[in-house]
């Protein structure tokens, strides 16, 4: 029937008109969906293959990048396969598609934001910029990221005595007169406790990083830079400088440092 199509048709028709009709009876949705599929989950293995390579055999690092990986790259097809489909087969109603990837973000906007949660670390760092940034991140994701402006549930008490009896070597008692077991704020790499210095009665603030945090920080974002490569490269120098800017936020002495210097500026104008 199409080879009787292609032989009868009137000359005067467009030629690309024809191809097109041949093209668009070949490529329906379900066969494109299964080369959309097909292709990417090659070339996310291919990925997470390299990613668990460079990693090394720790399991930690493992698990955290089989579970990204997991866990956005159907997320990733979906949205790609989309994406191909409107260039293959363009509406012509802007509002149409508009609603269509309106409700792809809806579909998955909750799903990111428990993936962020599970992972935390630089994924709720991340998703905090993002809640900033309406000029490259949707709606509905700016929406459900901004609970994360919210705060960071801290550890307990308990965890935090551990951490300073762990990094002085002596017990809390030796050092602090008082100590508030209850974090007057949590972040993504640690949280600060309120407490009085023994012997001098000084009140301190106690910073506490969490142990592995600047590990896990380097391994997910070696996990995120090769996403971002995958499917928004353009966005990589921007990744880059949050990485820079993050490192800094490690070194608790160059903040007490800073924190110093605006004491004595202080000082001196009052």
């Amino acid at each position: 029937m199409l080879l009787y199509r292609l032989l009868t048709r009137p000359k005067s028709l467009n030629y690309d008109f024809y191809r097109l009709l041949s093209v668009r009876s070949i490529i329906q949705p379900r066969r494109l969906i299964k080369f959309t599929i097909g292709t990417t989950l090659l070339t996310g293995l291919g990925f997470i293959s390299y990613t668990l390579y460079e990693s090394g055999p720790e399991w930690e690092k493992i698990r955290r990048t089989s579970y990204f990986w997991s866990h956005m790259l159907p997320v990733y097809i979906h949205y790609r396969y989309q994406q191909m489909y409107f260039k293959l087969f363009p509406t012509k109603n802007s509002e149409e598609e508009d609603k269509i990837w309106s409700n792809l973000h809806n579909k998955y906007c909750d799903y990111v934001l428990n993936v962020v949660l599970h992972q935390r670390g630089v994924y709720i760092k991340l998703g905090q910029i993002a809640s900033t940034r309406p000029d490259i991140v949707p709606k509905p994701y700016l929406k459900k990221f901004a609970q994360l402006q919210d705060g960071v549930p801290a550890q307990s008490g308990e965890y935090a005595r551990q951490m300073i009896e762990q990094a002085f070597d002596k017990p809390l008692e030796d050092i602090f007169s008082e100590f508030n077991p209850k974090p007057v704020g949590a972040a993504t790499i640690g949280q600060a406790h309120e407490a009085r210095l023994k012997g001098s009665n000084k009140e301190v603030i106690i910073k506490i990083q969490y142990p592995e945090v600047r590990r896990l920080f380097e391994l997910d974002f070696s996990t995120l830079k090769k996403f971002v490569r995958l499917a928004q490269p353009e966005h990589l120098p921007l990744f880059d400088e949050f990485e820079k800017g993050f490192q800094i936020e490690f070194d608790f002495r160059r903040e007490a440092k800073a924190l110093d210097i605006i004491g004595m500026i202080k000082f001196l104008l009052y």
